[in-house]
């Protein structure tokens, strides 16, 4: 199991906080990652709204290849 299928087990919102802190722990070392940062926290509901998307479709059973 990778780190995105393990975050995706998580309740929700323990979800959504572990995303902030991944990209956030990103910034820190990689210069592109924090530019990437900055403009994510101008508007942070559209990538909080990509990532609820995700976890979404995983818990609904989109991403099953059955």
């Amino acid at each position: 199991m990778n780190k995105l299928e393990k975050l995706l087990e998580q309740p929700f919102d323990k979800y959504m906080e572990a995303c902030w802190n991944h990209v956030r722990e990103k910034a820190l070392i990689d210069p592109i990652t924090a530019i990437v940062y900055a403009v994510m926290l101008s508007n942070p509901a559209a990538m909080e709204s990509a990532w609820a998307r995700r976890y979404w479709f995983h818990k609904n059973g989109a991403y099953n290849n059955e």
